[in-house]
């Protein structure tokens, strides 16, 4: 018999849980202290009520009324529901364990009364003070389990504490009364701010994804694990560049930035290798952004990226393509390409390749009379020329970029030999790093925290957005 399912209000997970918690079920929701529980519970009473038609009581043994409409008010709109009676807060006080025993008396009353179907009780660590042994704290959550989940079908949340620095559930065996367990972390990732919620079981739940990055931006949302698109559709979002300052081609990366990236700048995106998101993909938003406002673009692919796929996915999201040339290394035994697009290199020479590169920027530069975005991957420049060879035309790229107005962005893997110079080089320097299988931008220079990249589409306009984890 299929399992009848509530969301569990957290909109990107629930496709990973079959579609929610099962319903009449309790979860532990458990972390330390800055985690998030509170907005994790708060939001799945309130979404509940707004968007299901299920009335909600949120049981606080911690907090006080004024406080809790007061925290929560900038995400939800707790008093309007109350008013409505579709809300009810409970303020109970913890001592002896026959307060307790009142204080679920009362609740269960008004869950009769007011016909809820969701409940949270903040928190289990709380009320399991007022009992001398940890097995009659397990006894009120089996009592809890009996009379509110089971008898009421009433689907419960109970938050719980783990101390700092403790890695394992603590909660009186409470984990192994209850059907589902969620535990929420703060922790860092190369000096920045990281949460993960990781779900240690569901009952009757095949979990394909047990761990998220999730975030406190506007609710409690986690990132899914990123889906390369077969095909892009949709034209990219036109930016207009501002005075002394290119877009991004994604308005956040612009407020970042300061508007976006400075003419002449000598730049780095730095990409983990295991990132799993093709690179042309990453690349769409500023080349498609310079090519729709009619400045030229000159591209040499980092590995795993050929001219004609680069051309072949520009074509789909771009507007005519007549001022971009893309890099294409041809052997002398193979045919040279008819594409109008492609400036086929021999690979023999770096110093004859970078003058012929230089030679097709300044003549793109000359017909459109604007500035151009080059784009140079220095895997590719590793792997076809050498370390050795790469260096030597380091110094003389910087003082071209900047003499012409040029905007680099160079490509480049951190397992690369000439990585270092690279990165003292750079004006700006952007990197790329996956997550649970999602992808995120963070800034080294300048120093920012971590943002997930999303991309969607709006008719038939295609935007990013790097949504913060905070």
């Amino acid at each position: 018999m299929p399992v009848t399912r509530v969301s569990t209000s957290v909109k990107e997970l629930d496709p990973f849980v079959e579609g929610g918690f099962p319903r009449g079920s309790l979860i532990l929701i458990c972390g330390e202290p800055g985690t998030g529980k509170s907005i994790f519970s708060a939001q799945f009473i309130y979404d509940g009520a707004v968007n299901y038609d299920e009335k909600g009581i949120y049981v606080s043994f911690s907090e006080d009324r004024q406080t809790f409409f007061d925290n929560m008010e900038r995400f939800y709109n707790f008093r309007k529901l109350e008013s409505e009676d579709k809300f009810c807060f409970m303020e109970m006080l913890t001592g002896q364990e026959a307060m307790i025993s009142e204080s679920l008396k009362a609740l269960l009353e008004r869950i009769r009364t007011m016909e809820a179907k969701r409940v949270v009780i903040d928190s289990f660590s709380t009320f399991a003070q007022a009992v001398e042994k940890p097995i009659e704290a397990r006894s009120l959550l089996h009592n809890i389990l009996d009379k509110i989940v089971r008898k009421e079908g009433c689907t419960t949340l109970i938050t719980g504490e783990i101390p700092p620095g403790v890695k394992k559930v603590i909660l009186g065996s409470g984990e192994f009364v209850a059907d589902g367990v969620i535990i929420l972390r703060r922790k860092m990732h190369v000096g920045r701010l990281i949460r993960e919620l990781e779900i240690l079981k569901l009952r009757g739940t095949r979990l394909s994804n047990p761990r998220f990055v999730y975030t406190l931006e506007n609710g409690f949302h986690v990132f899914p694990p990123t889906l390369p698109e077969t095909k892009l559709t949709g034209v990219c979002e036109v930016i207009p560049h501002q005075p002394n300052r290119y877009s991004t081609g994604i308005r956040d990366l612009d407020n970042i930035l300061t508007d976006g990236f400075i003419p002449g700048s000598y730049d780095l995106l730095e990409v983990d290798e295991d990132v799993g998101i093709p690179l042309e993909l990453l690349l769409v938003p500023i080349i498609s952004n310079f090519l729709s406002q009619g400045y030229p673009v000159i591209i040499l692919p980092p590995q795993g990226i050929s001219a004609n796929k680069m051309i072949e996915v520009l074509k789909d999201v771009t507007p005519p393509l007549e001022n971009l040339k893309i890099v294409d290394y041809r052997f002398e035994t193979e045919e040279t390409s008819a594409s109008p697009y492609v400036l086929p290199l021999s690979g023999r020479s770096i110093i004859e390749d970078t003058t012929r590169f230089w030679t097709a920027t300044l003549q793109l530069m000359k017909l459109t009379r604007r500035p151009a975005l080059s784009i140079v991957g220095f895997d590719t420049v590793e792997y076809v020329y050498s370390e050795k060879e790469a260096l030597r035309t380091l110094g003389e790229s910087v003082a071209r970029t900047k003499n012409f107005g040029v905007l680099r962005i160079n490509i480049a893997r951190p397992s690369m030999k000439i990585i270092d110079e690279l990165r003292a080089l750079a004006t700006i320097h952007l990197r790329i790093c996956q997550i649970d299988g999602a992808h995120f931008l963070y800034g080294v220079k300048p120093n920012t925290q971590l943002f997930n990249i999303q991309t969607k589409l709006e008719g038939h306009i295609r935007r990013y957005r790097l949504i913060p984890v905070v």
